[in-house]
């Protein structure tokens, strides 16, 4: 399990790093610790839902800051993280993480069970999944983010290949469409992340939605 103090302590980018790295090992070498994660018991969805998407934000948008911390924040505030520069803040990050929640929560207990989940996957299961990224976005316009960056994080590898170019557009059209709502935000981004079965990492990249004009 992993402690609540420590997800939302401050930390530099390699400290994330080698965090995300123990957690990792963590549950490679107990099974129990697995299906935990999976079903998202505990704060295992915080680590999921935002302190893994503020690691993979952060390594693109903030490698070269050597001097930046990063740090999960606690109760209901508007925005998940912040950056920091000398104990000041400098942004804050409000992340949004749209799935199907019972699907998701049925494939985790086949998975759990079995070893594996029977997807099946059409152009009707992908087309909802998109909308479903729009509506998300759309409910997040509805709420004001003062300066923060808004993150749209997506983890679409279970349905979407996106070497494949009819899947890349889809994906191109979405980021078009985002970028029609009107949103109270410094900025927001499509962040998309892929996993990599081999070493359990991710390939993320980051789409911009829209931007401020000061």
């Amino acid at each position: 399990m992993i402690e609540r103090s420590e997800l939302f302590r401050e930390r530099t980018l390699p400290e994330m790093l080698q965090y995300v790295e123990t957690i990792r090992d963590n549950i490679i070498s107990d099974g129990s610790e697995l299906k935990r994660l999976r079903l998202k018991k505990g704060t295992y969805k915080k680590y999921l839902e935002e302190f893994l998407p503020l690691v993979e934000f952060s390594k693109i948008r903030y490698a070269i800051n050597a001097d930046l911390t990063f740090k999960l924040v606690e109760g209901n505030q508007s925005f998940d993280a912040q950056v920091m520069k000398n104990d000041e803040i400098i942004r804050k990050i409000e992340f949004t993480y749209p799935r199907d929640g019972n699907q998701e929560n049925s494939e985790a207990l086949k998975l759990n069970s079995a070893g594996f989940a029977n997807i099946s996957i059409d152009e009707n299961i992908v087309t909802e999944y998109l909308e479903q990224i729009f509506l998300a976005a759309s409910k997040k316009s509805k709420k004001d983010y003062g300066n923060a960056i808004v993150v749209i994080h997506i983890v679409p590898h279970w349905i979407m290949d996106l070497g494949n170019p009819r899947d890349r557009r889809k994906i191109q059209d979405l980021v078009y469409r985002l970028g029609t709502i009107a949103y109270n935000a410094a900025e927001v981004v499509l962040q998309i992340s892929s996993a990599k079965y081999n070493d359990g990492s991710f390939s993320t990249e980051i789409h911009s939605v829209f931007q401020r004009q000061e």
